[in-house]
This record gives C-alpha cells, structure tokens and sequence, in this order.
C-alpha cells in the first residue's frame, strides 16, 4: 500500500469516527424538526350552545367538537387539555349541566383537565364521583388538598402523542373558591389549596425531566397568572383557566406562552410549539374563535338539543307559578 492510500484511510476512519461520535449517518443533517400542539378551553361554565351574543354568534359544543376533530386529524402529536370551570353555575340544577358537559368532553378525547371551583361546588365525593365516570381523562393538580393536608391528585400526567412527550400539571388560585364561599355558592368546605408558584416550582424540574413539552393549566386571573408565572424556568406553555380576556395571540412570559381563551366557550386556544430534537426552535398559537365559518357537528348537535329540551321541560316545571292577578 502506498504511503498516498495510508493518508486517504486515516482520512477516511477520522471522519467516520466523527459521524459515529455525532450520531449522524451521512447524508443526515441536523434533528427533525417536530410539531406539538396544545389545544385548550377554560371557563366554559356549562354552555353548551352558542354565546347569544347579538354582533356575533360563537361557540357551542358542536362547532368546538367540529374544531377538535379537524386539529386531531392533522397532527397525531396533538393534546387536548381544560384549564377548570368546565361546569356550570346556573340557578337550576347546575350539576346536571355539569354532568352533561364532562361527559362530552370525555366523548371528545379531552386528555386532562385540573378542576375549578365550579366542580368543587358539592364537595369532593362529588367531584371525585363525577371525574371517575370519565377514566380516559386525567385529572391533575399540584396544589389542591383536603382540610386534612392530603393532595387529592396526581402533580401532572405524561402523554405520549405521536412521538412527542407532553407533561401537563396543574394549579387553582384559592381566591377564587374563597370568593364562591363569601357568596353561598360553594356548598361544601372540603377544599384546601397550597401556593400556586411554590407548587409549580416543586413539580417543573421533575415534568421537564421526563417530557418534551410541560404545560401549566392554570386556574387563576390572567393578572396573577402574570405574577405566578414570572422567573420560571422549564415550563413551555401556560393555559389561564379563570375568566381570561380573550386574546387572539399567546402572550409571552419569558419563554412561555401564555393563552387566553376567554370564556363560554366562544374560542378553543390552539398552541404549537416545533421541536428540533428536545430543543423548543418555534412557538406560535391563536385562538381560534368558533364563529359560522366553523361547521356544526352533526352528531354533537342532536345530543346538545337533546340534553338541553329534557333539561330546559325540567326547568320549567320547576319554576314557581305567578301569583293569581287580584285586582279584576
């Protein structure tokens, strides 16, 4: 062998060391670049047909479920989370609103939801009767207890969703359950609630461990939801669960992103990050609002009209009879 062919085989074995030592086989470039997606409500309250808005009409079960279902079939690495007060406060038999819109959101696919005080309203046999009727969806919170001290769910979920790792936990302001106790609305005093930062700061370094993506569902003011999410550090997106103003584009806190989706379920908050390996290279979103250019569920619709003509004849009979006029 000549001393020209020694010099080419050097060459070649230190340049094959150097893609074996990169992980790259030739040809390869830099890691695939990878799309997740979050989609989100919050506040919802129990509506489950559109605002009555009199400029424009928005909302509604069928069109959010119409939405769903076209966002899931583009992208498998898509998650679909709640960020609390799916259920309702209405005068008459709010539970049953509840009952009723859980149960859609279960017949949606929703992933995870963290609860509100809307759920909280009976207390947490209740509660924890209503979310076992619905095992698909997880339900998380890192702060929430009972007057004893003891947490009643798990600090977040994994999710694997085509090929990407989501971590999702959960926090709810106790300002909120508080308020609902001033005004008799809260029938039951079971809850107890630990800081909201100091929560999330115990469980983002563990989620950021074991996920690609971690998201906060948290059921808080946008203002406080500002203040909590300051200085964090791991944490890629952050849904505001209580009344949001409604904000077409995610508003960034560092390097989170922070959505608002308003409430009643007028938008569904649509999130995407772009992975280039583990490393967030894109983050984007809008809120998209469920107006007339989003089409209705056919079969989302005929369970809404049904629920709401059994619940609307309930309300009726219920409703006290006027007094007979004396004056003729």
């Amino acid at each position: 062998m000549t001393p020209k062919s020694h010099r080419i085989d050097r060459i070649f074995l230190v340049a094959l060391g150097l893609v074996l030592a990169g992980g790259l086989l030739p040809g390869e470039g830099s890691a695939q670049e990878r799309k997740a997606v979050v989609l989100s409500s919050c506040s919802v309250v129990g509506e489950t047909v559109t605002c009555g808005c009199q400029k424009k009409e928005l909302g509604g079960l069928a069109r959010r479920a119409a939405f769903i279902k076209s966002e899931g079939a583009k992208n498998p690495a898509t998650i679909l989370v709640d960020a609390g007060d799916f259920g309702s406060h209405a005068d008459f038999e709010p539970w049953m609103r509840t009952e009723f819109q859980f149960a859609m959101m279960a017949k949606l696919g929703y992933d995870v939801v963290t609860p509100g005080p809307n759920e909280m309203t009976f207390g947490i046999e209740k509660l924890k009767t209503l979310l076992a009727g619905a095992p698909g969806i997880k339900v998380v919170s890192a702060n929430v207890t009972d007057k004893s001290g003891r947490q009643l769910w798990d600090d977040f979920a994994i999710f694997q969703k085509g090929g990407i790792t989501f971590a999702v936990t959960g926090v709810t302001d106790k300002a909120f359950y508080d308020f609902s106790l001033s005004r008799g609305t809260q029938k039951a005093d079971e809850f107890a609630f630990l800081d909201c930062r100091q929560s999330l700061q115990r469980v983002i370094p563990e989620m950021r461990k074991q996920a690609d993506v971690t998201v906060v569902l948290l059921h808080t003011g946008s203002g406080d939801a500002k203040r909590v999410l300051e200085g964090l550090e791991g944490l890629d997106i952050a849904v505001v669960g209580h009344g949001p103003v409604y904000k077409f584009a995610p508003e960034k806190i560092g390097n989170i992103l922070l959505v608002q989706s308003g409430i009643r379920g007028q938008y569904l908050g649509r999130t995407e990050l772009t992975l280039a390996g583990k490393e967030v290279v894109g983050r984007g979103g809008e809120c998209t609002p469920l107006g007339e250019t989003i089409p209705i569920d056919a079969e989302f619709n005929s369970l809404v009209t049904a629920f709401n003509k059994k619940y609307d004849a309930l309300a009726a009979k219920a409703k006290p009879a006027k007094p007979a006029d004396k004056s003729s």
